[in-house]
């Protein structure tokens, strides 16, 4: 029972606990991920950045101290997104399949430990694509599913999708794989991060 609501708040934080002790505990478990994010996204001075799925929003304030001309931070938990505003971005609720902005809209968009939430990852890394400029970044960052697999929580509602899974997606929807980096660690044991071009195909 409590490995089914810990997992049901990792997917979703609801509630006051999920505002005030699960948001903050994201940002510790997801540290490494998120400085492994932070670096392949290497983001510039001037350009418009989106993470989608911020949680504790220690990434969101890392990406406000380069500088961006435009900073946004999606969530589709309402707790989360009451917690405030984080380092000066823009907070919307809103899901990875549906992101209310324009074509062509960013410069970089980032997401950590969120791919293990969709059910299919067509949908979403398609709408990222509609939203990135060309030439812009997509770097996805999660736990690969060799070690989410040691913890029995991921039984409740998360997929097991491998980096091939998500490079071959990320394919089809129009995005190049350009990096990847693999580590190791502990809690999250074993981890990926991908960094994709959109519309610039290599080899």
């Amino acid at each position: 029972m409590i490995r089914r609501w810990i997992a049901h708040q990792f997917a979703r934080p609801s509630g006051r606990l999920g505002k005030w002790v699960i948001a903050p505990w994201l940002n510790w478990i997801g540290r490494r991920l998120n400085r492994l994010a932070f670096d392949l996204l290497a983001p510039k001075s001037g350009e418009a950045l989106l993470e989608v799925g911020f949680g504790g929003g220690a990434l969101l304030e890392r990406l406000a101290a380069a500088q961006p001309g435009k900073l946004v931070g999606v969530d589709w938990s309402h707790a989360i997104v009451a917690r405030g505003r984080k380092g000066g971005a823009k907070i919307v609720e809103a899901q990875a399949t549906a992101l209310p902005f324009a074509n062509d809209d960013f410069d970089g968009l980032v997401s950590v430990s969120v791919v293990h939430f969709w059910p299919d990852l067509g949908p979403p890394l398609r709408e990222m694509a509609r939203v990135l400029r060309r030439a812009g970044r997509l770097v996805l960052v999660f736990e690969c599913e060799d070690s989410l697999q040691r913890w029995p929580g991921h039984r409740y509602g998360f997929q097991l999708w491998t980096a091939g899974d998500v490079i071959a997606a990320a394919a089809a929807a129009g995005l190049a794989l350009d990096a990847r980096v693999e580590e190791q660690g502990r809690k999250p044991d074993h981890y990926v991060g991908l960094r994709f071009v959109k519309g610039v195909m290599h080899g």
